[in-house]
């Protein structure tokens, strides 16, 4: 599919994606389910820290929940 995109030849064709389609088929689990999926749970548990600290400033070494740290520092560069 990835290569059909960039008009690259393959043995994927229309026929062959609408088929895929209609079994609701993800072409990239990753973007869909991962990546939003993790911003969300990642984002819920800001919400708990701001809760219970009443701020947002999460240490980037946070011994609780090191993942937290990590993720509010790669959203301040991003």
């Amino acid at each position: 599919y990835q290569c059909m995109q960039k008009g690259k030849t393959n043995s994927m064709n229309k026929e062959r994606i609408q088929l895929l389609e209609g079994l609701a088929f993800q072409w990239s689990i990753y973007k869909d389910t991962w990546s939003e999926k993790g911003w969300y749970a990642q984002f819920k548990r800001l919400v708990e820290f701001h809760r219970i600290h009443g701020t947002a400033t999460v240490p980037t070494k946070y011994p609780p929940d090191p993942k937290l740290g990590n993720w509010v520092m790669t959203q301040r560069r991003q």
